[in-house]
């Protein structure tokens, strides 16, 4: 009947509210751990945008059953209703596993340059002020 319309509506409103959590979770960590550094925006948009890709791989098997489930109906031209379990072990695990490593990796050099280019912005900074201290010194001596 009519509560056919409605099959895999849970399994997506899940999906969208993992979706949800994970990115506010995401947001939060990347904003706790640049505190007190020197991290651009850009560079907190690029994080956020590498640990999305990752998160969204947890939720993809989430969506995949909700979007099976609203084929399924008992009836004719339509799909046959599978146990839950079922649904579960026919999915792309294999492929999953490879875009977590793929993303995964994207995600650890991100994190890996930006460190990077935050030290050597760092030892820039303490070049500089060392270079100032000694000009400053120089000007000192000079003037005697």
């Amino acid at each position: 009947g009519a509560l056919v319309l409605f099959s895999g509506l849970s399994a997506s409103l899940l999906s969208t509210a993992l979706d949800e959590l994970m990115d506010w979770v995401l947001g939060w960590c990347v904003d706790h751990c640049a505190m007190g550094s020197s991290i651009d925006v850009t560079d907190k948009v690029l994080l956020k945008a590498s640990g999305s890709s990752v998160a969204s791989i947890f939720t993809a098997p989430v969506n995949y059953i909700g979007v099976i489930q609203r084929c399924q109906a008992p009836g004719k031209n339509m799909l046959e209703p599978e146990p839950l379990i079922d649904l579960v072990r026919s999915l792309p695990w294999k492929g999953s596993m490879y875009q977590f490593f793929m993303f995964g990796g994207v995600l650890a050099l991100s994190v890996k340059l930006i460190q990077l280019k935050v030290q050597l912005q760092n030892e820039d900074r303490e070049g500089e002020e060392v270079r100032q201290v000694g000009a400053q010194t120089w000007e000192y001596n000079s003037s005697e």
